[in-house]
């Protein structure tokens, strides 16, 4: 389909560039974690899903830490995943 598109319109020849896949899959990565973000973040908020918070650390670093979901590279290997697979070849 992508071909035929390339045949009529020749302005589609510039999604064969490198450039501007990368480019493409960057700004979709991040769209994508924008609007997933959020819902996660309350998802794992709910569950209580976050990781252990070390003692040894300072404490109000602690006490702050309290509560706060830290999951952030579920978010950022879903973004990825979303722009590889959208992009690549």
């Amino acid at each position: 389909m992508f071909s035929n598109l390339v045949e009529n319109y020749p302005i589609f020849n510039v999604f064969k560039y490198l450039t501007v896949r990368t480019g493409l899959s960057m700004f979709t990565s991040m769209i994508v974690v924008f609007f997933i973000g959020n819902p996660i973040i309350n998802y794992f908020a709910s569950k209580k899903i976050h990781n252990p918070i070390r003692s040894d650390g300072p404490t109000d670093h602690i006490v702050k830490k309290i509560g706060t979901p830290t999951m952030g590279g579920v978010l950022i290997l879903i973004g990825i995943f979303s722009g590889v697979l959208l992009w690549s070849d």
